[in-house]
């Protein structure tokens, strides 16, 4: 059991302690749910029931959002410990987070900067992802330098983010569906006319202007005998959106207008109505729609809301296509004509609420989160990384090193010494004596990196193999991205990320995958950019099943070998690209992208070979002819 001062470490920010409640306290189950905001809107909402279910649980939850909210004062009615804090949380504060709670639940894509911060804290963290498309879009490039490992769990809200992060992520992910608190009502008070409710932000995106204009298609046979109530935060409309509404309730007399509402006074309204609209045209999941059902309402819902994978039209629901108000007007003259056969249909969503969206549900996956964070992690491939050393054993320790800081296990370490004059041996015998998986190569003479990548791929079993060169650091989630990539599409024969490397003619660069797409689908010869721009073989991850296989070169440095090797891979074969995990071929140290190099650092390595360039290498070299012959025949001449 644990005593820990919560209020010393959270009061570095607004510290909200409810009255009564000690928050130096002893703990059993720590967990800090870190929020992006504490408004009334679905992810916050949907996050807060999350935790009233851990509360529950037993779990000691606190609080932290990025901005304030009217959700705050649902925390602290409950006995919740709330502290908000500015966008930018300073580094020393997370750290001293990361040694207090066990579990972290970070909420939305939006959050993406922390987690990227966090997975390397090794603290087990639940990313719960809630966003549409858009979103993804604009985040995509940081958000691929994350990807699943052992202490952190991405999960999706449902499957129309599930299909996001599958497209954008390029991996596979659980669902973890949001649950809804049950309050259903047995009575139901009588009204003359078919009454339909939406309730959303007063925006595009949910769709008020296509609600409006099926009401206006409506014959005024319907219009009569129908009530249509639109709720939403009113001083956040869009003009176009109010303007929109004021225009078909000036039509339309059984239109009416309502201010955003507490949940309670929501759901109390639920109780006279009929139907629950969803016109949406962006709603990855609508909680809307869910209380629809669960109270036991006819849903009419646009089949690009992320609750139609789990219905069916006139089984338990009725769904629409997304924009089109004709459609949409058809469904409600439906209900309308169908006023009292509509039971079955009401029904059968209720039981969609009960088997996927309830809080019996919601606990249900939750519960199969944590047992993933306590089973052992089984990481079902294994990578040979072989690790050349000529003359660099001061540096080969930080390369182990950081292979070892990484978040994935399952390899076979492969050193090979390439006839260096210090012992590399005697360092690996200190440190690595006791493990099986590292292994020793020593060359009888000096063959140069290339020669011995070549000729040591073969020694290990593993499905997948990476070379790198003693010195070079890489990211702790470096190898868990590329197997990602790799396992997600078993066409492609590589994977590459982005690279910092240091060579004698620029000094610091990077060489980024991002503009590599573009190259996949034209002339070969534009393989030779392609290397010459961006790829580094220390950032790639090769697939062996593919039958790879270096060609026979010869010479003792191979400046050239390394871009035929290259060209033959992307000439023959499918190659992935994903920046996430980004590895630092350099001769040196990187902290959080500083950038240290030692004063022999010029003296340690060739530069590799895709920062060379035509022009300053020796043109009698024989691997110079050979390449050039090879350059030509890829251009067709």
């Amino acid at each position: 059991m644990q005593y820990i001062d919560y209020k010393n470490v959270l009061g570095k920010y607004e510290l909200k302690e409810p009255e009564g409640i000690d928050v130096s306290k002893e703990i059993t189950k720590p967990v800090l749910v870190v929020s992006h905001e504490l408004s009334r809107t679905g992810a916050p909402i949907v996050l807060f029931d999350l935790v009233q279910i851990l509360r529950e649980k037993e779990y000691d939850v606190f609080v932290v959002s990025y901005e304030d909210g009217e959700l705050k004062e649902n925390y602290l009615k409950i006995g919740m410990t709330v502290t908000i804090c500015e966008k930018r949380i300073d580094n020393e504060w997370l750290t001293q987070l990361s040694r207090l709670f066990d579990m972290w639940i970070i909420n939305t894509l939006v959050m993406a900067p922390l987690v990227n911060y966090m997975r390397n804290k090794r603290v087990n963290i639940v990313w719960w992802l809630h966003e549409s498309e858009q979103f993804f879009v604009a985040e995509q490039r940081l958000c691929k330098k994350i990807c699943p490992t052992q202490y952190l769990q991405i999960v999706a809200a449902g499957p129309y983010v599930h299909r996001m992060v599958q497209k954008y992520f390029g991996i596979d992910v659980p669902i973890l569906n949001f649950g809804v608190r049950d309050v259903r009502s047995t009575a139901k008070k009588a009204h003359d006319k078919v009454r339909f409710v939406h309730v959303g932000t007063m925006a595009g995106n949910k769709g008020q202007d296509i609600l409006a204009d099926a009401i206006d298609k409506l014959p005024q046979e319907y219009m009569d005998k129908a009530e249509f109530i639109f709720i939403g935060k009113l001083r956040d409309a869009s003009e176009e959106i109010l303007k929109k509404l004021t225009s078909i309730q000036i039509k339309c007399s059984n239109v009416k207008i309502y201010d955003a509402m507490e949940q309670n006074e929501l759901f109390k309204m639920y109780d006279c109505i009929d139907g629950v609209i969803v016109s949406s045209i962006i709603e990855p999941t609508s909680a809307v729609a869910v209380e629809g059902l669960m109270k036991e309402k006819i849903c009419i819902c646009s089949d690009i809301c992320g609750v139609v994978n789990y219905l069916k039209d006139k089984e338990n629901a009725l769904i629409f296509p997304c924009g089109d108000s004709a459609a949409l007007a058809e469904k409600i003259k439906y209900v309308i004509d169908n006023r009292c056969c509509l039971e079955n249909i009401m029904k059968n969503g209720r039981m969609v609420y009960e088997k996927i969206y309830s809080m019996e549900a919601l606990e249900r996956g939750w519960n199969n989160i944590v047992q993933k964070f306590n089973s052992e992690y089984i990481e079902k491939y294994t990578i040979d990384v072989v690790i050349y050393n000529y003359n660099s054993t001061e540096y080969i320790l930080q390369t182990l090193d950081s292979i070892d800081q990484g978040f994935y296990s399952n390899m076979n370490i492969i050193v090979v010494d390439d006839a260096s004059e210090n012992n590399c041996l005697s360092v690996l015998e200190n440190r690595y004596a006791d493990r099986n998986n590292v292994m020793y190569i020593q060359n009888d003479e000096h063959m140069g990196m290339y020669e011995t990548f070549r000729t040591a791929y073969s020694v290990g079993n593993g499905q997948f193999y990476a070379f790198i060169t003693a010195g070079t650091t890489i990211d702790a989630n470096h190898f868990n991205v590329l197997i990602n990539t790799l396992d997600y599409d078993d066409k492609l024969a590589a994977a590459f990320s982005s690279a910092y490397v240091y060579d004698r003619i620029s000094n610091w660069r990077i060489i980024p995958y991002d503009d590599a797409e573009k190259y996949k689908t034209v002339e070969r010869y534009y393989i030779m950019d392609l290397l010459e721009k961006y790829f580094s073989i220390e950032a790639g991850l090769f697939r062996k099943s593919k039958s790879i296989e270096f060609p026979n070169i010869g010479g003792v440095y191979g400046k050239f070998a390394f871009r035929e090797f290259m060209i033959d891979i992307c000439g023959r074969y499918d190659v992935g690209f994903n920046e996430c995990s980004i590895i630092n071929t350099i001769r040196g140290l990187i902290s959080n992208q500083e950038c240290v190099i030692s004063d022999k650092e010029e003296q340690l390595y060739d530069v590799l070979v895709m920062t060379q360039h035509d022009e300053l290498l020796d043109k009698n070299n024989m691997e110079y002819e050979y390449f050039m012959q090879k350059k030509l025949e890829y251009m067709g001449n």
